[in-house]
């Protein structure tokens, strides 16, 4: 808890003591209504009625105090929860797209993004402020208590104070109940993506009942175990109202007793029963608020780890002997698992080479492909880069193009520091002249979206690679499925980049090979190289 505590007050410390400034004068609520209203009794019992008068005035310019504070310390927590959430989920993007978890769903993301970052504002940071709160205001008004009555003070906060042992039995307990709730809910949105996206598949096969009756399991035992673990948390606090009342209950007895034998006021009763309960009420309230925040500790020490992995690591490989050379494979076998589809690779790609990879279905070509781009390993043999990480040397053209909900501008350029000016002269040079104007450029997708045949997808694909001009333009069936004039528009446009480029394609006629320096073909799991 306090290690995650440290971690999200970097950055963040000035609005964190603001807000706990104005947290330390709303504490001193815990001495004011009995103080004052103590004062009051004893003034009406003597018909002091000018004194009476003069302190709920008093009485009155404290509570404006309290509101005072109250408001400017939502205004500085608010600020605190808003920094907080944008730092966590920035944690979660930037994790999805390290190495490793490039495979893993999107689901796992959202709902780390959406429902965990939520429970960490809930049951993390609102009941952070409100310990600190419990705590301040216990300490002032003990402190204001001793100097009323020691003996009767210590009575009714020692009564009420047993309560307060209860979490530390039921710590463990709340912890196991969240980590179940936590990996059937993970289980859940992940087979509820699974399902969606899998629905014209069980249309085909008839197995529609079948898999969401299998939904349908999943999601009573994430809610079973949520319905758990909220269970366990209201019994657990339970029990501490309940001997909080009892307790109470004793300590008022025994101080009235006190008063009928003369050993103190009625308003210094009223005083002190009221400020005992503000030492006993926060003490609760800090009890049940520590068992909140440790049911969730399993979400927090997740964020920890993720934050620790953030920041994606490249490995930076041996530099090849010659610097035109960009790409050099070593004796490299790519497949996945056992299964080796491409075998002892030695070929390299210069700063200029345009290269025409021509292969069949299944052949390895994907694979290749992946495995240049580091999305997949080598199973054995290495892959040597040029100065730059593998990952930033290269421009992707997909056979599946990717359109973000947002601006056209956005999809093209992701917000780089692109000239608008060039982004529209590349629309122009792929074909999309309908695009290329300065209304088009801010035009939502989702709308246009329908309206793009699959080759208008593709040369927008290219049109980014082409803004992004990396070092090398990695090609992937970009010509397949297309008619005859946006075949060549395309082909015309990967044999003239200005640097290198790998084209992977299934179907390409003589006439668009001519002008590739290197045909790469496969024959028995091996590459054939003819120069051109």
């Amino acid at each position: 808890m306090f290690r995650f505590l440290r971690f999200i007050l970097v950055g963040n410390k000035r609005i964190f003591i603001c807000a706990v400034l104005f947290l330390a004068l709303m504490s001193l609520d815990g001495i004011g209504a009995p103080y004052f209203l103590g004062k009051f009794t004893d003034y009406m019992n003597n018909s002091d009625f000018d004194s009476s008068m003069y302190t709920v005035f008093l009485w009155l310019i404290f509570l404006l105090l309290i509101v005072l504070s109250k408001f400017l310390f939502s205004f500085f927590k608010g600020k605190f929860i808003q920094n907080v959430n944008y730092q966590l989920k920035n944690i979660h993007a930037v994790n999805s797209v390290s190495k490793e978890n490039l495979q893993q769903s999107p689901s796992s993301y959202i709902t780390s993004i959406t429902s965990e970052v939520q429970q960490i504002e809930n049951k993390f940071i609102n009941n952070v402020f409100t310990m600190m709160l419990c705590t301040l205001q216990g300490v002032v008004t003990f402190i204001f208590l001793m100097n009323i009555n020691v003996l009767v003070g210590l009575l009714f906060v020692g009564l009420g104070a047993i309560p307060a042992l209860i979490p530390k039995l039921t710590k463990k307990w709340l912890k196991k109940g969240t980590s179940r709730w936590q990996e059937s809910n993970d289980q859940y949105i992940g087979f509820l993506t699974d399902f969606l996206e899998a629905r014209p598949l069980m249309k085909r096969f008839g197995v529609v009942n079948n898999v969401l009756k299998k939904l349908t399991e999943k999601l009573g035992v994430s809610e079973k175990n949520y319905f758990k673990m909220d269970f366990n948390q209201n019994t657990a606090n339970t029990i501490i109202s309940l001997l909080y009342v009892c307790s109470l209950l004793i300590a008022l007895i025994l101080g009235i007793s006190s008063v009928q034998n003369g050993y103190m006021t009625v308003g210094s009763l009223l005083t002190i029963y009221m400020a005992a309960d503000r030492v006993v009420t926060p003490l609760i309230t800090a009890a049940s608020t520590y068992n909140v925040i440790q049911s969730i500790d399993p979400i927090l020490n997740k964020v920890l780890t993720l934050n620790s992995k953030a920041e994606e690591y490249e490995q930076l490989l041996e530099l090849p002997t010659s610097r035109e050379v960009i790409l050099e494979f070593k004796q490299t076998t790519v497949g996945y698992q056992d299964n080796e589809l491409i075998k002892n690779i030695d070929f390299s790609l210069g700063s200029h080479d345009k290269i025409l990879f021509k292969a069949p279905s299944g052949s390895g070509k994907s694979t290749f492909l992946k495995t240049i781009l580091g999305e997949t390993q080598v199973l054995s043999g290495t892959i040597n880069y040029g100065q730059e990480q593998g990952i930033e040397l290269f421009s992707v053209v997909s056979q599946n193009p990717f359109i973000f909900n947002e601006t056209l501008l956005f999809n093209l350029t992701f917000d780089s520091p692109i000239d608008e000016s060039r982004v529209l002269e590349i629309l122009r040079r792929v074909g999309m002249k309908h695009l290329a104007t300065k209304e088009m450029l801010y035009t939502k997708m989702d709308k246009q979206l329908h309206s793009l045949s699959g080759g208008e997808l593709k040369r927008l694909e290219l049109a980014r690679a082409l803004l992004f001009e990396k070092p090398c333009l990695l090609v992937d069936e970009a010509l397949s499925g297309l008619d005859n004039e946006s075949s060549k528009i395309l082909n015309d446009l990967i044999k003239t980049y200005s640097g290198a480029v790998i084209d992977i394609e299934h179907h390409i006629s003589e006439e668009m090979m001519v002008g590739y320096d290197k045909i790469i073909t496969i024959k028995d799991n091996h590459l054939v190289i003819n120069k051109m």
